[in-house]
């Protein structure tokens, strides 16, 4: 199974804007295309646009080489976990003991699982990733690191959590030193008092269009600790007031996905809907009185959403 790095969808924007903006961003220095390609999945740009700004860059002698920019994350086999094994194993001698070797049995375990995805150059993999959607390892061989690679690894497992509805990629800053990679690519960091490391995660935001000529509905939504159930007047976690039409079948169509993530500690989460002033509902998340109101599960991602509020059975 291969995937490319860069978007099939609808552009967001004319190639004109997105060459404007990378020729600001590539001010400083000079990306590779397979940088340029990581941003342009990112904002959902196609990949016939994507060329379209590297030939742009080339011109500009902005860019490394043409052939980056269709440079593809595959899903790896014998030959690429064998490889990977070989260069992580030599890279933690000569570091005299740094680096992922000490996580060997967690890659060979992903690769059984269809679980391990790799960048190839050269018919030899140079980059890795575990997980499919958030990196529980990411890597790039010690020689190839800062041209890109780790973008085009995030680019593509971004592009199969939006692709598979998973809406919070969660990860942890191993070697500490590497936070600042991560911001970069929109992640943010929150506590766990349970943990000592940098645990970092990301909200795959969507938004949607909503159909012209139907009525505006005032749709608040609010997330909850669990003792707002037993205990009056505690304070939401996360509130929010989408824009919102009414559709002919009482389905209440949001302009956003709302996501409610999971509490640490085995808490539940409790999720309170309104719609127009009236209750449809006040209870844990995980309830069938959420599910009928709408409110859906996300298992990889560890969160609750909704995209629409259905109206009630009667």
């Amino acid at each position: 199974m291969e995937q490319e790095v860069g978007g099939s969808s609808p552009p967001n924007c004319t190639t004109l804007i997105f060459i404007t903006i990378c020729r600001f961003f590539c001010r400083a220095e000079r990306p590779s295309c397979l940088a340029l390609s990581a941003m342009g999945q990112h904002w959902g740009i196609s990949r016939a646009e994507i060329g379209l700004a590297a030939l742009s860059l080339l011109s500009s002698k902005r860019c490394e080489n043409w052939e980056d920019v269709f440079l593809r994350v595959c899903k790896a086999n014998k030959r690429d976990l064998d490889w990977i094994l070989m260069w992580l194993g030599k890279e933690y001698h000569d570091a005299g003991g740094e680096g992922f070797w000490c996580n060997h049995g967690v890659i060979q375990s992903s690769f059984e699982e269809g679980d391990l995805w790799v960048i190839r150059k050269d018919g030899e993999a140079i980059a890795f990733q575990v997980g499919s959607y958030a990196a529980d390892i990411a890597c790039v061989r010690r020689a190839f690191q800062r041209q890109g690679f780790g973008k085009a690894l995030f680019a593509a497992s971004l592009a199969r959590a939006k692709r598979d509805d998973v809406n919070v990629l969660w990860g942890e800053c191993s070697p500490i030193s590497s936070f600042p990679f991560w911001r970069g690519l929109g992640f943010e960091q929150y506590n766990d008092p349970g943990s000592p490391a940098i645990l970092v995660r990301r909200v795959v935001g969507r938004r949607f269009k909503l159909p012209k000529g139907r009525p505006p509905s005032a749709v608040q939504i609010g997330f909850y600790p669990e003792e707002a159930l037993y205990r009056p007047g505690v304070a939401a976690i996360s509130q929010y007031q989408p824009r919102a039409v009414l559709l002919e079948d009482g389905l209440v169509r949001l302009g956003q996905r709302i996501i409610g993530i999971i509490l640490g500690g085995g808490r539940d989460l409790v999720i309170r809907i309104e719609v127009d002033g009236i209750e449809r509902c006040f209870c844990k998340a995980k309830y069938d009185e959420a599910t009928s109101a709408g409110v859906r599960y996300d298992g990889p991602g560890r969160n609750f959403f909704v995209d629409a509020v259905h109206p009630t059975s009667s």
